[in-house]
């Protein structure tokens, strides 16, 4: 059985306050936090209630960019399943804890950073934890405090902006309730 899947590709751009010094980019920061901590537990940032974010795979290509793996996962946290009793009218669910040695995924990310150019892809994880994880990453790092200046935006549709500084807006609807 094939395990086809949709995945959306998002852009971004890291974008700082003020300019880092000496034409730094967001893929000179990754490239200096991964130089100074080599392993998954020194990439581990662990945020209250044992919820975690940890770098598993890292490439590094100077032509094509930095590659990262980001998995999330809390710690020992147990998982509903759902037991296969179906000759019965209703059943409960349960939970498990995880296997000796493991936790549970609670989603993953991939991100191609090339310069301040990032690509993301997300399965049950929001894009929001790269920008968390890289800033905790840096700081853990011990990385100049300029690092963290950074937010990874959405850029704007170009020829919508032309449209718009050409002819102005006429209306704004808002449909809310």
């Amino acid at each position: 059985m094939r395990d086809d899947k949709s995945r959306t590709l998002s852009y971004r751009r890291a974008e700082y306050a003020q300019a880092p010094s000496n034409g730094k980019t967001l893929e000179h920061f990754v490239m200096a936090a991964m130089d100074k901590q080599k392993n998954i537990e020194e990439r581990r940032i662990r945020y209250a209630g044992g919820y975690t974010l940890e770098c598993r795979h890292q490439s590094r290509n100077p032509e094509t960019g930095h590659l990262l793996h980001v998995a999330a996962y809390t710690k020992d946290e147990k998982a509903s399943v759902v037991p296969t009793k179906t000759t019965v009218e209703e059943a409960d669910l349960d939970t498990r804890s995880p296997p000796r040695g493991a936790d549970y995924l609670d989603g993953d990310l991939m991100a191609l950073i090339v310069k301040n150019h990032v690509i993301v892809c997300t399965t049950q994880l929001h894009e929001a934890r790269l920008e968390d994880y890289l800033k905790a990453l840096f700081g853990k790092a011990e990385l100049d405090a300029e690092s963290q200046q950074f937010r990874l935006e959405r850029t704007a549709d170009v020829s919508v902006m032309n449209a718009i500084q050409k002819e102005g807006i006429k209306e704004i609807s808002v449909d809310a309730t």
